[in-house]
């Protein structure tokens, strides 16, 4: 109609002003249907970066306002085959996978961790698309999310390895002209320090796990 067309022309202003009432726009005149406006914000020309943002800022706000029902298909469907009706979930397998692509973009890379964490995020699609984007920190979490631990703590180390060649020496001994707690030291020194806590939970966690006390240190 051409009501809507007049909200898929514009679904870029729209989702700047309020994107959680972009997604009720899209409920009431498009049936739910979300994959539109994000094809609608893809559409029309902008920038990569602005296009970026907004697909992420409207798909991240309809996953918040719909997790509950996207985790309760998933759980119906694990249990018993078939999901809840309650979502689209090939849709919203789409837009998972989009935001992820945009998660593993520079800009907004250090999130990827974040969301991929979420037990609705398929693991096997994502780590695909972090392996090709180079994610290391997702690939991680996602092969955590796996049992594989073993090779979470390899990625890990390969992060905090090149982490402490790019910001942690740097803070320590190249720009010794900066205060050692200022904002910007300290927050990539506390992303080491998270990512190193890390590697030793998954060690503590999987080394009790190993049958013989010579693979519990090897894994150490």
């Amino acid at each position: 109609t051409g009501m809507q067309n007049l909200i898929l022309k514009n679904t870029s202003s729209f989702v700047k002003m309020d994107p959680a009432l972009t997604a009720k726009l899209c409920d009431q005149w498009f049936d739910g249907d979300y994959s539109k406006m994000v094809d609608a914000i893809c559409q029309y020309p902008k920038s990569q970066d602005e296009e970026n943002e907004l697909c992420f800022q409207f798909i991240d706000t309809v996953l918040s306002l719909k997790e509950k029902d996207i985790k309760e298909d998933q759980q119906q469907k694990h249990t018993t085959g078939e999901g809840s009706q309650l979502v689209d979930a090939e849709m919203f397998h789409k837009l998972i996978l989009k935001l992820v692509h945009i998660l593993c973009e520079r800009k907004y890379r250090k999130l990827a961790m974040e969301y991929v964490q979420r037990e609705y995020f398929p693991i096997e699609d994502c780590l695909q698309i972090c392996r090709e984007k180079g994610a290391l920190d997702a690939q991680a979490v996602l092969q955590q999310r796996k049992g594989e631990y073993k090779t979470a703590i390899s990625l890990y180390v390969q992060v905090l390895t090149q982490l402490s060649k790019d910001k942690v020496i740097s803070a320590l001994f190249i720009k010794c002209d900066v205060p050692f707690n200022c904002p910007e030291n300290k927050k990539d020194i506390k992303r080491f320090d998270e990512l190193l806590n890390l590697v030793i939970d998954i060690c503590d966690f999987y080394g009790s796990k190993l049958p013989t006390i010579q693979e519990t240190e090897t894994l150490w």
